[in-house]
Formats: C-alpha cells, structure tokens, sequence
C-alpha cells in the first residue's frame, strides 16, 4: 500500500507541475492529437479496470470490514 501512496502523491505533483508551470510553446497542434488523446484516456480506463480487476478480492473484504465496524458501531 505504501508503493501505490507514493505512486499517487508522485502523480498528484505531476499533474500540478504540468497544470500550472507556464511556458510558452511555439507548436502546432496536429489533428492527430485528438485521436492521441482519447487513446490515452481510454488506456487509462482499460488500466484502471485491470487494477481493480486484480484487487477485488481486497476492495471487497476492506468495504466488508468497514460495514462490520459500522454495524457494531450502531448496535452500541
């Protein structure tokens, strides 16, 4: 759990890094790029759904004993 913390909090200053560090870029844009672009949001989608393909059995026993807890929270 720890490598995926550190895995987020690395993206997390990426994205901030990219948003909002201006430098001015003399491009064109092809019309490709757009295509680019939603291959890339579609392989992030297919990545996330193997990812929780891979850790269902975890996400299922976390909600499982976060349920329980609450349950024996509210028979108290």
């Amino acid at each position: 759990m720890n490598v995926a913390r550190k895995l987020s909090h690395i993206t997390k200053v990426l994205i901030f890094l990219l948003v909002f560090l201006d430098v001015s870029v003399y491009a064109y844009i092809d019309p490709g790029v757009g295509s680019f672009v939603f291959q890339m949001l579609i392989a992030g989608l297919v990545g996330a759904s193997f990812l929780i393909k891979i850790f269902w059995k975890q996400i299922k026993r976390f909600f499982r004993k976060y349920i329980m807890r609450r349950e024996i929270e509210e028979d108290e």
